[in-house]
């Protein structure tokens, strides 16, 4: 393809965007803090670097989008916890990519996550550019990462992230072809270097009100790619933990104790926490709970005659032995649930959703939960507002430690 004839599908394909729904910068994207973390032990660092699927068009919150779904499928795939840094730009070439480097921590990751070229194959960079400025992103990477693996993603076809009609789509799929053929030899010859082969499903991916749902469904099949790499003996233990199996409940209780949280008396900052739970799902009860050694105590609760229960009725006993959320959406129709006291009794309990609440050391020391009487339905969505309100619970721990004469992980 020579010059002329890519500026003529350059212009064409721009055209087309233009009149369609794929004018982006219209569109809602994160503003947040370019930061998501997956709560467990052992962490893995992930950098999610690039442009594209990336940079999260359709949410307000990387939370929602391609960065949080990552976190939350690589923790369920390795039972580790998981914090993903977001360096990404929306109008990102390969060659712009090497100025994003710079932008970069120097602090070594378990992997980076590279996505780039969507707006290369739309633009039909020749591809000798492509070459020359992917060998010079990788020689980049590498300088200021040395003992980073990359996870180059290829580059998705544009007939399933854009709503091109064809023959403009076919053509950028050809170009997208290339490009992802070019990408595949560069990596081979680079170390600790793997190309992911990435092709998203058709379902909403094409405009720019991509929901919370396509961006998971991405996530899992790019972490299917990456996810032997960042396996380690530690994520076996804690996958153990997913099944209920081998808590540390000894240094679990001594996190516990550590804060000097139980039995103290109202603060609004939890209060106000459990009321936005329950007005936020619309359900009558909310708490946050913290699993003592043979007790589940409430530090805030709405919805709940008693201050504590005994641990063997508590739901967040079960919540505490994963990583992410724990939902029932009926536990009258659940093996583990459906004999329960409180599923039983009057007052009983249908519904529930919890989330662990973790101790600044990482050790999974109580929940936030919502519940109901009748069976409810539960988004994932949902469970990324509950795990926010979870996450802004440690907060209020780790400034309460931070407070204190004696902080947590003082003495033994």
């Amino acid at each position: 393809m020579n010059g002329f004839d890519r500026h003529v599908l350059r212009h064409s394909v721009r055209h087309a965007l233009a009149l369609g729904i794929n004018d982006w910068s219209s569109g809602p994207r994160p503003a947040d803090t370019a930061q998501v973390h997956a709560a467990g032990v052992d962490p893995l660092r992930v950098l999610l670097f690039g442009g594209g699927p990336a940079v999260g068009y359709g949410v307000k919150t990387h939370e929602l989008a391609l960065a949080g779904a990552l976190a939350r499928r690589l923790s369920t795939v390795t039972g580790r916890a998981v914090d993903v840094d977001v360096t990404v730009r929306a109008d990102l070439t390969i060659h712009r990519a090497k100025s994003l480097v710079a932008t970069v921590s120097s602090e070594p990751y378990d992997v980076v996550v590279v996505v780039v070229g969507v707006t290369d194959a739309l633009e039909f960079s020749s591809l000798g550019r492509w070459r020359s400025g992917i060998t010079e992103l990788f020689r980049l990477l590498r300088d200021a990462l040395p003992t980073s693996p990359i996870a180059f993603i290829a580059v998705p076809p544009a007939s399933r992230v854009t709503t091109l009609r064809a023959p403009l789509a076919r053509l950028v799929d050809e170009q997208v072809a290339a490009l992802n053929s070019v990408a595949s030899e560069v990596v081979a010859e680079t170390p600790s270097a793997t190309f992911v082969p990435f092709l998203p499903d058709r379902r909403g991916g094409g405009t720019r009100h991509r929901s919370p749902e396509v961006y998971d469904r991405w996530a899992a099949g790019i972490v299917r790619g990456i996810a032997d790499g960042c396996a380690a003996e530690p994520a076996a233990a804690d996958a153990n933990e997913l099944a209920g199996r081998d808590v540390d409940e000894a240094a679990r209780q001594r996190a516990l104790e550590r804060l000097d949280i139980l039995n103290t008396g109202a603060e609004e900052s939890f209060d106000r926490i459990v009321r936005l739970a329950k007005d936020l799902f619309g359900v009558p009860g909310a708490a946050i709970s913290f699993i003592d050694d043979d007790r589940q105590w409430f530090k805030a609760r709405v919805g709940v005659a008693a201050v504590e229960t005994a641990r063997t009725d508590a739901f967040c006993d079960f919540t505490i032995r994963q990583t992410g959320a724990l939902v029932v959406r009926d536990a009258s129709l659940d093996d583990r649930f459906r004999s329960h006291r409180f599923v039983l009794t009057r007052g009983h309990v249908r519904f529930y959703a919890g989330y662990p609440i973790e101790s600044p050391d990482g050790q999974r020391i109580g929940a936030l939960c919502v519940f109901d009487a009748v069976p409810r339905s539960f988004s994932p969505t949902d469970e990324t507002l509950l795990r926010n309100l979870a996450h802004l619970v440690q907060d209020e721990l780790g400034a309460r430690a931070s407070s204190s004469p004696d902080p947590v992980g003082a003495g033994g």
